[in-house]
């Protein structure tokens, strides 16, 4: 990644932040499901960043899948494209439950 380098990092991200948006959607063009927490019946996107705020992924669901079923698919995909990412422990705590599937 020629930005991260520019930045005098290492090409490889080493962290990043994980977050989660639900969006309305029509009924036609997809899956979409129910937020009932948002109270949106949409899609859902799971988004990763590096510390730069550079995308790393992203991965769009029916809104109904939950954060917590979510994230651990984006790290899944992530340290399959990027071999040397290294969970903290505060994320490893939080998706305990989700992470022997890893």
């Amino acid at each position: 990644m020629a930005a991260r380098e520019l930045e005098g990092r290492d090409a490889s991200p080493t962290a990043g932040v994980i977050d989660s948006q639900s969006v309305k959607t029509t009924e036609s063009g997809g899956v979409r499901g129910y937020d009932a927490g948002k109270k949106i019946t949409g899609r859902k996107r799971h988004v990763l960043t590096d510390t730069l705020g550079l995308l790393l992924f992203v991965i769009i669901h029916s809104a109904d899948i939950q954060d917590r079923d979510g994230a651990p698919a984006v790290l899944r995909a992530v340290r399959y494209h990027f071999p040397g990412y290294a969970m903290s422990s505060l994320m490893v705590a939080i998706l305990a439950t989700n992470l022997r599937e890893l």
